[in-house]
């Protein structure tokens, strides 16, 4: 996808697609805005973990949490081999429901028991099964 096209086009189809991937995002983004609107978010994360690398070596790092999703349907968020059946803007959408918790750490520290939230993300990340996972908003 061509980014000076994107914001040349702003969804008007210039690029010949079907359906613009940036509207198909901010759609997502408006159905769940209800339910984040508070100074929290709960979902079951698929299990789940951004890690950044803007800012490299110091990063930020947290659970995917789609509030949406309960513990059965969260799991396809994450199996990319569930993804093949379905079409580019499903994915699209799922993806994007999927709000991002997270700390800042240094990478030399994620080895460190120190940073409770990080540990959290770790062991979250481990996990089999989704987690039910709770993110407040400063």
């Amino acid at each position: 996808m061509n980014g000076t096209l994107c914001i040349k086009c702003k969804g008007k189809g210039l690029c010949g697609r079907l359906r613009c991937p940036i509207l198909e995002k901010f759609k997502s983004f408006q159905s769940i805005a209800p339910v984040i609107s508070g100074d929290s978010v709960f979902g079951a994360s698929p299990p789940a973990v951004f890690v950044g690398s803007f800012g490299y070596p110091r990063v930020s790092a947290g659970p995917l949490i789609p509030p949406l999703a309960n513990e059965s349907e969260a799991s396809v968020f994450e199996d990319t081999s569930a993804w093949a059946n379905m079409q580019i803007q499903d994915i699209i959408s799922m993806r994007s429901r999927m709000v991002r918790a997270n700390t800042n750490f240094h990478v030399k520290d994620a080895r460190s028991k120190e940073n409770p939230l990080l540990v959290k993300a770790q062991e979250l990340a481990l996990s089999r099964k989704p987690v039910d996972t709770e993110a407040w908003f400063f």
